[in-house]
């Protein structure tokens, strides 16, 4: 089976701590789909980036190459998508230059 994402979609960022007391970075972003009566039901699914990529927190990506696949956690699959190849709109991109680091 062949998977591929593109278009645009918010990125969730959360910092978690491990149990080494090491901070660590995960993504996430939103799925929707509509029910019979109208209303929506949301879920959510992790979202990997290549080695040393940084997301703002809620930062709406132009996704240019994505795909679907997996990691093992206590014997269970749990699907991620895989963003090789992005686009941040010109806006947030300005903020990042601004820091001061």
């Amino acid at each position: 089976m062949d998977s591929k994402f593109t278009g645009k979609a918010y990125i969730y960022t959360k910092e978690i701590e491990k149990a080494n007391g090491e901070k660590t970075v995960i993504y996430s972003t939103s799925l929707s789909k509509k029910q019979i009566d109208g209303s929506f039901d949301r879920g959510y699914i992790g979202v990997q980036f290549k080695k040393g990529v940084v997301i703002p927190n809620k930062a709406e990506i132009d996704i240019k190459n994505g795909w679907l696949t997996f990691y093992k956690k206590d014997n269970q699959t749990v699907p991620i998508i895989f963003i090789s190849e992005y686009e941040l709109p010109q806006e947030e991109q300005e903020e990042d230059s601004n820091l001061p680091f």
